[in-house]
């Protein structure tokens, strides 16, 4: 059974194509905290937690750490398809199920993924 816990998570976030974004999440919890990814339509898809393995398909450029109360989410190298919602949740890596009662999500960090800017030339005459 998991331990009540309270998280806190940034409402919203937003990030260049190719840069690197952090979401953070606090909680008292002292079990792993698991990061998850959700897009218009779908159902919420795990990526990462600190000390187990990431999701089917989820690229290494996203790692989970977690130092005391703080647990975050990096993703390097940005690309359009990494936006969406992201929450943060206590994920029991003993079962590697969710169970009613066992597991408690966070709030939502909407993340953004801004285009690139360009630069533009005049010539002047």
């Amino acid at each position: 059974f998991l331990e009540m816990s309270s998280w806190t998570q940034p409402p919203s976030s937003s990030v260049s194509l190719g840069g690197t974004i952090t979401i953070s999440c606090i909680t008292q919890s002292s079990y792993s905290i698991g990061w998850y990814q959700q897009k218009g339509g779908q159902g919420p898809r795990f990526v990462h937690c600190d000390g187990c393995s990431r999701g089917e398909g989820i690229p290494n450029r996203f790692t989970a750490t977690r130092s005391g109360s703080t647990g975050s989410l990096v993703i390097t190298n940005v690309e359009p398809e990494d936006e969406g919602d992201y929450y943060c949740g206590s994920w029991n890596s003993a079962g590697n199920q969710i169970h009613s009662g066992e597991f408690l999500w966070g709030s939502v960090t909407k993340t953004f993924i801004l285009p690139l800017e360009t630069e533009t030339t005049c010539n002047i005459p």
